[in-house]
């Protein structure tokens, strides 16, 4: 391997190993540990001032659980992407947002970053701001994606609501996703698969009582006011008591192409893609191919989307007109199944 070649290879590793770090001083401890090395020569490598071994290679590889085509350039080598959720399925609620917030902390660190986040439902940041839409949403995950059964399979909104460290940290989260300004791609069908799930308990008696069915919907309107205040305003808004955070954000309409959830993060010093195949659960890459692939494919998307933010009223009326019929018919099946199953 030429010297450009290897210190290319170094460079794409260590990046990869400061963001699965998130702290450079963690990698540091983590490399003396598994290579038996001087704090020194750590330093020395992370700042690519010395060079790994093939036998240091395959060690933090291992311990990473990376893949070693990651790094390479050839063009038939295989996409690799990291799932955390292979690694470990959340055991609870706060491990899923925990990690989300994880990974929102690296972002911040990033010189200029931003994001464009192309939808298959409402994107999971504009449900923090609800806290009984958002604990709902976490128990349907955690029935249908992650075979939690502490709950018994029914919903009680208070156990969830009184959990300070969840809501501290899906706080924490929504605040720092709403520091980024970028792009986000809505869809027309966007908040369907939530009035489905509300609907799919109901005739199982998932919930605590009837009163807690119609709290969640009445959040969900309260959502679908609170993302056309963000396309009226082209700003992303959370305030609380202790902070205010907004930014600049730009919306578009997609009536043509379906996807899962896609966040694309670009940034001075690297871009990433998170995408849902096992929603909600995300896997990732920084593959160069990849994320040159998806940027086109997002802006193929945009050229066939509609602007629905700042000045684009008509537009923007009419989707929340849509949205807002959907909520009216929703209601209309929610209140006959409370009916018949909560009499």
């Amino acid at each position: 391997m030429s010297k450009n070649l290897s210190l290319d290879f170094q460079r794409k590793l260590v990046s990869t190993l400061e963001y699965n770090c998130a702290e450079r001083n963690n990698l540091i401890e983590i490399l003396i540990e598994i290579l038996n090395c001087a704090r020194s020569t750590a330093y020395k490598k992370v700042n690519l001032k010395l060079g790994f071994s093939i036998d240091e290679i395959i060690i933090i590889a291992r311990h990473f659980d990376l893949s070693l085509d990651f790094f390479m350039s050839h063009k038939s080598r295989p996409v690799p992407f990291l799932s955390d959720a292979l690694i470990k399925l959340p055991e609870k609620s706060i491990s899923y947002i925990q990690n989300i917030l994880n990974h929102l902390h690296f972002l911040t660190k990033l010189p200029n970053v931003s994001y464009t986040y192309l939808a298959g439902e409402v994107p999971i940041f504009h449900y923090m701001a609800f806290k009984k839409l958002m604990m709902f949403k976490l128990f349907v995950w955690q029935y249908a994606s992650w075979g939690i059964t502490s709950h018994k399979n029914l919903l009680d909104i208070g156990q969830y609501i009184n959990d300070k460290e969840l809501i501290l940290t899906i706080e924490t989260c929504i605040h720092t996703f709403y520091q980024f300004s970028g792009v986000e791609i809505w869809n027309i069908r966007m908040i369907d698969t939530t009035l489905d799930q509300i609907q799919y308990f109901i005739p199982m008696q998932g919930y605590k009582n009837k009163h807690e069915i119609m709290d969640i919907f009445y959040e969900l309107e309260e959502l679908v006011s609170h993302l056309e205040n963000i396309c009226i305003s082209a700003t992303k808004r959370i305030e609380s008591k202790e902070m205010l955070n907004k930014s600049k954000v730009k919306i578009y309409m997609n009536e043509l192409v379906h996807s899962n959830d896609s966040v694309l993060i670009t940034s001075d010093v690297g871009n990433m893609l998170f995408t849902s195949i096992d929603n909600p659960n995300y896997i990732r890459t920084n593959e160069e191919r990849m994320i040159k692939h998806i940027e086109a494919w997002i802006n193929k998307t945009i050229l066939h989307s509609t602007n629905i933010s700042g000045e684009s009223e008509k537009q923007r009326r009419i989707l929340f007109t849509i949205l807002r019929q959907k909520l009216d018919k929703g209601k209309l099946e929610i209140e006959n199944l409370i009916k018949t199953y909560y009499s």
